[in-house]
């Protein structure tokens, strides 16, 4: 009781600049929002999904409005022209970020990546990221992998026939597979240990990072962590480096006796960079925490959307039986081929627009900008709600339709961060590096699983009690896990 009130006293201190700031009435040129209660601002207005609460308020107050959360003044940018705003027009000045407060240790975020400012570090890593971990050259070497790994799907779903399989584990456990194996090609399980135990203490970190803090809307108070959050994101974090130190110790050995053998993944590009072990250590971490969630969720809508409309999965499935009729999905150039498919392609696109695996991308103003007739102040958050881009009606026809035929219309749309309308890894200086790989694996992995099954609902289930209900979190993945049964289909299969 005593530490609530104390608190409760914390918080009423730290309000006193705003209930100044109300009864003062200070101008501003802030973007339009909406009035928030004394103290907590905004915040009881997010609600469960806090990417729709954000794109209804964005049909009041427009495409770029402010909002207080805590005492944090907040900027989201619903619309593709905010969004150009400031991922293009003040993507210089727009890019720094600010760390939730349980990424704060010691170990992880002088490290980190995805939340260091844009600084002389973090350019080389980049570099390093186009040149070499995510080159043509390292992603097609690793082509033989990832198949051998979708392989295993088929091998695990196949022995399954008839049963309910759940689409988000099956997937999650594949795209956990493929992406150890881009990191430490064959030493993939001495790197990952226990599988089980790394795919939980992955899964764990990433429900903590959008768990509710309350330091993060009152950062005065940070250090206290109050949830206990930063202790277990760094406990977790201790787990996974500790199975990691393993590798990294004997593959430096090797490379100091020059002898190293050449493994020709992402772990050799990270140690000739001479980087020390934690910054490989956090690279690594951010790899896959950034590619396996959202990789799943993505792959789980787009499963759920060809089921809700089955004429789209037989227009999908013929493309795919058509392309692939000589080797089907053991062919080695399967992954080009996928490529040149324009319906599947558009298929990919469209689940991108309406299921973007990351909802709320975060930046923050390092200067005082403007821009659409509003002022950005210098240290205020920016966030661009990629979710509500998605459903604009100002940019999309019919924009709540899954509907592939939009793509196939407008061919040259694309999410690699040109047309801002499509988003889903974000745009400019800090787009999600990992995209072309990211890319291989969506599509690898979905064209298996529509190629090579037909699947259906649990009997007496109607495709109409299918829910397509959204969880929010780190990522968006649908509330209720997809459980199908998978039917092999032999009258194709090469």
């Amino acid at each position: 009781m005593e530490m609530e009130i104390w608190l409760s006293c914390c918080l009423l201190f730290l309000s006193l600049p705003l209930l100044f700031s109300v009864f003062l009435k200070r101008k501003d040129n802030l973007p339009p929002g909406p009035r928030g209660w004394p103290i907590v601002g905004n915040l009881f207005q997010l609600g469960s999904k806090p990417h729709a609460a954000l794109a209804s308020l964005a049909r009041t107050y427009g495409p770029l409005f402010s909002l207080r959360l805590g005492t944090q003044r907040i900027i989201i940018a619903s619309s593709a022209s905010a969004a150009a705003l400031v991922l293009k027009t003040h993507d210089l000045i727009i890019s720094s970020r600010s760390a939730p407060q349980m990424c704060r240790f010691d170990e992880y975020l002088p490290y980190s990546m995805i939340w260091s400012d844009c600084n002389d570090s973090w350019k080389q890593f980049r570099a390093t990221c186009r040149s070499l971990l995510f080159s043509n050259k390292m992603i097609n070497g690793g082509a033989s992998l990832r198949q051998q790994k979708v392989a295993d799907m088929v091998g695990r779903l196949r022995s399954d026939e008839g049963k309910e399989v759940c689409i988000s584990e099956l997937v999650f456990g594949t795209i956990f597979g493929m992406m150890a194996a881009s990191i430490f090609s064959n030493d993939a399980e001495g790197a990952t240990g226990n599988t089980d135990k790394m795919k939980r203490v992955i899964r764990s970190v990433l429900e903590l990072i959008f768990e509710p803090d309350v330091s993060d809307y009152f950062p005065a108070i940070g250090r206290l962590d109050v949830r206990g959050l930063r202790r277990k994101a760094r406990g977790y974090c201790m787990e996974i480096y500790d199975v990691w130190e393993g590798i990294i110790v004997k593959r430096r050995k090797e490379r100091m006796d020059g002898g190293a053998k050449v493994h020709q993944d992402f772990l050799d590009v990270l140690l000739s960079r001479e980087l020390s072990d934690l910054q490989i250590k956090a690279h690594l971490l951010e790899l896959f925490i950034g590619g396996i969630d959202a990789t799943t969720a993505t792959i789980e809508w787009a499963i759920a959307e060809f089921m809700k409309q089955p004429k789209i999965m037989a227009k999908l499935r013929e493309e795919l039986f058509d392309a692939l009729s000589s080797r089907g999905t053991e062919d080695p150039d399967l992954e080009q081929k996928l490529k040149e498919l324009p319906y599947f392609q558009a298929c990919i696109k469209e689940t991108m627009r309406l299921h973007p695996a990351v909802s709320l991308i975060p930046h923050c103003a390092t200067e005082t900008c403007e821009g659409l007739g509003y002022t950005i102040p210098k240290g205020c958050p920016v966030w661009v709600n990629v979710w509500a881009i998605g459903r604009d009606p100002a940019s999309w026809v019919e924009p709540l339709t899954f509907l592939p035929e939009r793509f196939i219309e407008f061919p040259n749309l694309d999410f690699k961060g040109a047309d801002h309308q499509l988003i889903p890894f974000g745009s400019g200086r800090r787009i999600c590096p990992g995209l072309p790989l990211a890319a291989r694996f969506i599509e690898l992995t979905l064209a298996n699983l529509v190629y090579n099954f037909e699947w259906s609902l649990r009997e007496g289930m109607d495709l109409s009690q299918l829910s397509m209900e959204e969880k929010f979190g780190v990522t968006i993945p649908m509330k209720q896990p997809l459980q199908i049964i998978p039917k092999f289909t032999r009258h194709i299969s090469s």
